[in-house]
């Protein structure tokens, strides 16, 4: 018998267990503050620095995510999360 794959959200039940309303809270607190700051911060040197402000600004985001990524994932201390398996526990 052949599988179809179906798009889905990888555990989505499983995520309901570790994202309270307090993560979820901080978690949109930071982004819509993320979302704000950086167009202010490149419109303060748009016109002291000029139009290549914006790919530096662009730039040290990026650094700063992927940064920021790499150190959660590091510290998690989760390996891998298997949906099957998980479910025979609940």
């Amino acid at each position: 018998a052949r599988e179809v794959w179906k798009p889905r959200l990888h555990c989505p039940t499983l995520l309901s267990r570790y994202i309270t309303g307090w993560v979820s809270g901080r978690f949109f607190a930071g982004a819509s503050a993320g979302s704000m700051t950086l167009p202010w911060l490149i419109g303060q040197f748009f016109e002291t620095i000029g139009p290549r402000v914006m790919m530096f600004a662009i730039l040290v985001n990026l650094i700063v995510a992927v940064s920021v990524f790499a150190v959660l994932i590091f510290h998690s201390g989760r390996p891998g999360i298997d949906c099957a398996q998980d479910r025979e526990r609940v």
